[in-house]
């Protein structure tokens, strides 16, 4: 994922980055590689990882958005409506994006 991000935001991804997409076959795939990564990475931890910590913490775990919420009060997330903005885009990105 590093490499992939590396290569993607080398330079600032801009809305006229954006617009190459169509044109540029290997940046859409990229993109799409970052952002299916991404999704994962975050179920992976939002699933998984989060709950895992929150019980070690003798803290009550439940819905995802209660878990984000203690895990943006404890500082490990800046933002958990941020976190659920990401989320909320990588899930149309993969559902509107064909794939290549």
């Amino acid at each position: 994922m590093l490499d992939t991000d590396g290569r993607l935001f080398d330079n600032l991804f801009t809305i006229e980055e954006a617009q190459k997409i169509e044109a540029d076959p290997i940046l859409a795939e990229r993109l799409d590689a970052f952002v299916a990564r991404f999704g994962r990475l975050q179920d992976t931890v939002g699933d998984k990882f989060l709950p895992a910590l929150l019980t070690a913490l003798a803290e009550k775990t439940g819905p995802a958005n209660d878990n984000l919420d203690k895990a943006e009060k404890f500082g490990f997330i800046e933002s958990a409506d941020g976190w659920m903005e990401m989320r909320a885009f990588a899930i149309r990105w993969c559902m509107n994006t064909p794939r290549i």
